[in-house]
């Protein structure tokens, strides 16, 4: 029997020839992909954005790799140091809808996603974001 091609750990495609009494046979191997491991990024807030307290938003993220659990959890820091866990566990489906309220008016949060069953897998916003305590426009009026 003749043989030729890759050996174990070499990325494929590649060939096979095997010739038996004058017979050839040829294999043919995909290319091989293998997921990395997982890896989230997130996406929102990730540095700059200016929420109001009382606010609506969407924390996102994007989550890659064969490892990623089904669920998440969302914590938020201030200043490098834990403020709140947002979510102890919800769906890895890439967005969390955050009321933003109890926690100070500050410049110096970020957004931490975790992998609900291996912590070794998450991603932090790339840069603060602020909280502020901005009512709004308010009208008065005064007549004389």
């Amino acid at each position: 029997m003749l043989m030729s091609g890759a050996s174990a750990g070499i990325a494929g495609p590649f060939v096979s020839f095997v010739d038996f009494e004058e017979q050839t046979v040829n294999f043919v191997a995909a290319e091989v992909t293998i997921l990395p491991a997982c890896q989230y990024t997130v996406t929102s807030p990730n540095g700059g954005e200016s929420w109001n307290l009382g606010s609506v938003h969407a924390i996102r993220w994007e989550s890659v790799g064969g490892d990623c659990g089904a669920d998440v959890r969302i914590e938020l820091f201030n200043g490098g140091v834990l403020e709140t866990t947002l979510s102890a566990a919800t769906p890895n489906d890439g967005a969390f809808t955050w009321v933003v309220a109890g926690i100070p008016a500050d410049s110096d949060y970020t957004v931490r996603i975790i992998d609900a069953v291996d912590p070794a897998f998450f991603d932090e916003s790339d840069a603060q974001f602020s909280v502020v305590d901005d009512p709004g426009f308010i009208f008065s009026s005064s007549y004389e």
